[in-house]
């Protein structure tokens, strides 16, 4: 089985406080990381996040830490671009109260 990771909870992962943080962890050691993907999109959207980031030591470490995640997860060709298939079923979901 494929996991595509939320960017969420890429957030709740590279977030050590944020909620959740914890239990993704635990899911996370769980999984082979070959079976672990993540969006361009979702890169993106951490990329602002991150890049928001008010305190300059901090940003920079969330950045460190967050190419670390992508690197190990590009090591098995696990970033998902955004197509066309992606963005319809991104606009369906969007419609939807989950």
């Amino acid at each position: 089985m494929i996991y595509l990771l939320s960017s969420q909870s890429l957030l709740n992962l590279l977030i050590e406080d944020a909620p959740g943080h914890d239990a993704i962890e635990k899911w996370k050691a769980k999984q082979q990381l070959q079976t672990i993907e993540i969006s361009s999109v979702s890169i993106g959207q951490i990329t602002v996040v991150v890049n928001n980031e008010t305190d300059a030591a901090y940003r920079r470490q969330l950045t460190g830490e967050f190419e670390k995640m992508i690197l190990s997860v590009r090591q098995f060709q696990g970033i998902v671009p955004f197509d066309e298939p992606a963005a319809k079923a991104w606009a369906m979901l969007m419609g939807r109260s989950l």
